[in-house]
């Protein structure tokens, strides 16, 4: 399945895209709820807007991806790669940011409030 461009509120229906190859994708304001994008290369996509609750990014490659106002909700971000990302107004409730590279990514946080929990390394 090949994406290119997704304008309008749009819910993926097919939402497991494992190691996917989605360089400068559009999924704009898309509904990508608990999508397992695990391995995927976004690197330069637009997901402004999306709602991507629950999704799995590990070790996903978001470089300079674009995720403002995006709900991140609950989803795992673990090991991806966020360099250069535009992660502000993002929604980072419960989201798991353990060993992701934000090198150079634009944050501001919409919570009220921010909880960080750190865990040992074992």
């Amino acid at each position: 399945m090949i994406i290119k461009t997704v304008t309008r509120k749009f819910l993926l229906e097919i939402p497991t895209l494992i190691n996917a190859e989605l360089k400068g994708v559009c999924l704009r304001y898309a509904s990508l709820w608990t999508a397992s994008l695990s391995g995927a290369d976004l690197e330069g996509a637009d997901l402004r807007g999306a709602e991507l609750i629950g999704a799995n990014f590990k070790n996903a490659k978001l470089v300079n991806a674009n995720f403002r106002k995006a709900d991140l909700s609950y989803a795992d971000l673990s090991g991806a790669d966020l360099s250069g990302a535009d992660l502000r107004e993002a929604d980072f409730t419960g989201t798991i940011l353990c060993n992701c590279n934000l090198h150079n990514a634009m944050i501001t946080f919409r919570n009220k409030e921010i909880r960080v929990k750190f865990k040992e390394i074992e």
